[in-house]
């Protein structure tokens, strides 16, 4: 009886070394492990493979092994790392650095009255607006994304969602919509959620934008895919990407992407040869370094 007893304690206490346990936390934090995104609670089992994602004025102290941490937002973060273990998807850590790095700031900005190519020039994503009337741009809808914009740019993606959608509504078939779908997308993907970003993603019709744009909306449709473990659709755009846009500003970050898909498809040596191209040709440092800690003959 008393071998049984161990037996259980013990298995039992392997089970539980897997699990983070939480001491306090406050304000809104998201977990991800293995493409599963779900919102932090009191009852919440925090896998120590997971990363946790601490939005702004949220705070979490975490207890692993006997060792305490304290994580303050706004923050992207994976626990092995932080709690000092060595990581098995160390490409995905890499992945997500380069996801919090990419300046999305860079979203199109509103400009009235541009036209032709001197507009595309001034618009991050080479949308070309025809002239806006004066008069529609004191309606509501241009209010509401306006407004929507702000709240992107200060960071608050809730709301900055809540202003894109009510614009989408109510601006019918404003070229705009384009704009607000990128917008709310993009939003989603801040928050981790990479399934509703693709919805929006997917309501982009590519045959009606540029070819910038189009650059965009192909990486962040293999971004947002491969964050949900949906390897062959994200590898269905990294190719689009690879093949139409050699000199791009992703070029590195779809690279990247690939490796992880190789390694997804247990094509060990074409990561391996893939990792040698990047750490010889890119000239992105933080990408280099990154690359360099990452041992594909653990996978």
């Amino acid at each position: 009886m008393k071998k049984i007893l161990v037996i259980f304690l013990f298995i039992g206490s392997i089970f539980s070394s897997s699990f983070v346990k939480i001491i306090s936390y406050k304000g809104r934090i998201k977990s991800l492990n293995n493409g599963k995104t779900s919102v932090i609670t009191k009852r919440s089992k925090i896998d120590i493979n997971s990363s946790l994602k601490l939005f702004n004025s949220s705070s979490i102290k975490l207890l692993y092994n006997g060792k305490k941490i304290n994580i303050i937002g706004p923050k992207l973060v994976n626990l092995k790392k932080i709690f000092g273990l060595k990581s098995t998807s160390s490409i995905l850590n890499l992945f997500l650095k380069i996801k919090t790095k990419d300046n999305i700031s860079s979203v199109p900005t509103t400009i009235t009255g541009v036209r032709g190519a001197e507009k595309g020039k001034k618009n991050a994503f080479g949308v070309m607006w025809k002239k806006t009337d004066s008069k529609k741009k004191d309606n509501n809808y241009f209010i509401l994304f306006d407004r929507g914009k702000k709240y992107f740019d200060n960071k608050n993606y809730e709301k900055a969602i809540l202003e894109f959608k009510e614009f989408i509504k109510s601006s019918g078939k404003n070229k705009k919509v384009i704009d607000a779908n990128l917008y709310i997308a993009l939003a989603y993907i801040q928050q981790i959620d990479f399934e509703n970003a693709l919805k929006y993603l997917n309501n982009i019709d590519e045959s009606k934008i540029n070819e910038k744009l189009k650059e965009s909306v192909y990486y962040y449709k293999a971004q947002s895919n491969i964050m949900l473990t949906r390897y062959d659709t994200s590898y269905e755009y990294i190719s689009k990407y690879l093949k139409n846009y050699q000199n791009g500003k992703y070029i590195w970050n779809i690279k990247v992407l690939k490796i992880y898909y190789l390694i997804n498809k247990k094509k060990i040596k074409d990561a391996g040869k893939l990792k040698e191209h990047i750490l010889l040709n890119s000239n992105d440092t933080e990408i280099k370094d990154l690359l360099q800690s990452i041992d594909l003959d653990s996978y």
